[in-house]
């Protein structure tokens, strides 16, 4: 149990940082849409 806990905690921290990564893409890619959308 102990190493399944482990590989899921290094899991959920490469799910965080991969979030992170595209959330920083997506709020360039919103910023550009609201741009858009407010024309």
């Amino acid at each position: 149990m102990d190493e399944v806990f482990e590989i899921s905690i290094t899991f959920a921290q490469a799910i965080k940082c991969y979030l992170l990564y595209l959330q920083r893409k997506t709020n360039y890619l919103i910023d550009i849409t609201d741009g858009n959308i407010k024309r």
